[in-house]
């Protein structure tokens, strides 16, 4: 393999022993918070008592599903997955058994994606794809258990290969296309951008809230965040004191997702993008904090050639996949490289946030109807049914994984899942409820809210989702 220009090229898509290895850790941690954070719904979201059966999965979904998470929609299975996941996220963060560790995380948090798309946001898109090419790389070389006990040989640094290329540019693609497609509406340019972000009724946190009641400081800081996410990625590759701009562009991303943080609940978003672009930071970065490997010995690290040959695919797939998203916003592939992006959930598009003026913007209502005829709220077990804005609506919420499950059942394209949302409430509540505290009927109401400018003063369009009928749903179960 030739790479032109060695030191030129070493320089623009070598990545330092170190920062792959706080990278590691970086990505052990996040996955590790990922996984726990789902296993609060792991039976609503991933078996067959819950929102989306596997079944229903399977003859809904527009291609065919391949998930080891579908071979059984039993709890107990689902909780084994699960283990095995953790203990995988584990290993990474610890750096043990490191090669193996990366790729079960990744085959086992692609299974897990691929089995319930409903729950998935751009986070999730890019602790899979940082996986990915992770696999490709030595992430256990130093800083690890691996490295602690001769498991892994003293490498030279920086390392350079067609993983370390790939995981340099993620980063990179993820800040130009998420700064493009702002850039392609008014919204961003008008600077209210933010304040329709920060109105959402299932994201804002309190001090979210407070800047909300001033639109001007939310325009000064709208400008502010798309001149800081366009910076990132031209500091990145700039041919100009690239160490210090690339440490500029990392403590750049952090200050802009620390922000981010404080106004909005977004998950684990800011640190999985944040963690994006640790692999950036210099070795001249980690020499003056004084983090230093042991000197030795050390051997140049040779991929082998059939890891490039397939790295370099999904590399060049990559690069397609964000220059069509660009054109479109969507990605249309060929035949068959198409069938291989959504088996691997290879296609890129990080428009987030772009055309804040469309983002679903509300609530949801879940009512019951009673056995004695009276309604309640299902979702706080109180007989007071309200279509107001609730206070402080994101703690309402169990995690992100809700707030993104609510989200996207709201749109047309996963309408034909609404009726099992309908019967899992039917079921949830009559598990525990005796009569007359059964419901008959469920109804599933999204009060959407139009306050994305500051003129338009909050104008609620409550729809239904769903309705249900508990008694024909009974008896069909039987």
């Amino acid at each position: 393999m030739s790479w032109g220009r060695p030191g030129l090229t070493k320089e623009l898509f070598g990545i330092d022993l170190r920062s792959l290895a706080a990278f590691r850790m970086g990505l052990g941690a996040v996955l590790l918070w990922e996984l726990l954070d789902r296993m609060k719904g792991i039976e609503e979201h991933y078996t067959r008592d819950g929102l989306v059966p596997g079944s229903v999965l399977e003859s809904l979904a527009a291609h065919p599903v391949y998930s080891a998470h579908l071979l059984s929609d039993t709890l107990a299975f689902q909780v084994f997955l699960f283990a095995i996941a953790l203990v995988a996220a584990f290993m990474l963060l610890i750096g043990w058994r490191t090669r193996v560790a990366t790729i079960v995380s990744f085959v086992l948090l692609l299974s897990l994606h691929s089995r319930n798309p409903l729950l998935l946001h751009h986070g999730d898109s890019l602790i899979r794809f940082l996986l990915m090419w992770g696999m490709f790389l030595p992430l256990g070389a130093v800083f690890s258990i691996d490295a602690k006990r001769r498991l892994a040989p003293s490498l030279a640094s920086p390392v350079l290969s067609i993983g370390s290329a790939a995981l340099l540019l993620q980063g990179f693609f993820v800040y130009l296309i998420a700064t493009i497609s702002k850039l392609q509406y008014d919204a961003w340019w008008e600077g209210r951008a933010l304040y329709a972000v920060v109105n959402k009724a299932s994201y804002a946190r309190p001090l979210g809230e407070y800047v909300a009641q001033f639109p001007e400081v939310l325009e000064l800081f709208t400008h502010a965040t798309l001149f800081t996410e366009g910076a990132i990625p031209i500091l990145l590759f700039s041919p100009w004191r690239r160490d210090l701009c690339r440490v500029l562009a990392v403590l750049l991303g952090i200050g802009l997702h620390v922000g981010i943080f404080l106004v909005v609940d977004v998950g684990t978003f800011q640190p999985i993008t944040s963690l994006a672009l640790f692999p950036a930071l210099p070795a001249s970065f980690w020499d003056r904090l004084g983090w230093r490997v042991g000197q030795g010995s050390t051997v140049e690290w040779r991929p082998r050639r059939w890891p490039e040959a397939l790295g370099g695919f999904l590399l060049a797939y990559t690069i397609a996949s964000n220059t069509l998203a660009l054109g479109s916003g969507m990605n249309t592939m060929p035949e068959p490289l198409q069938t291989v992006g959504q088996v691997l959930r290879l296609d890129q598009r990080w428009r987030m946030f772009a055309n804040t003026d469309v983002t679903i913007q509300g609530w949801w209502v879940v009512i019951g109807k009673l056995d004695n005829g009276t309604d309640i709220d299902l979702l706080h077990g109180t007989p007071e049914v309200s279509l107001e804005r609730p206070e402080r609506y994101y703690r309402e919420m169990p995690n992100m994984a809700w707030r993104t499950y609510w989200a996207n059942i709201s749109r047309d394209h996963y309408a034909p899942f609404r009726p099992w949302m309908g019967r899992y409430f039917c079921r949830w509540w009559n598990r525990d409820a005796e009569p007359p505290f059964q419901v008959q009927a469920v109804s599933v109401v999204f009060v959407q809210e139009l306050n994305y400018k500051p003129e338009l003063g909050g104008v609620l369009r409550p729809r239904e989702l769903a309705a249900t009928d508990c008694r024909d749903f009974a008896k069909a179960a039987h």
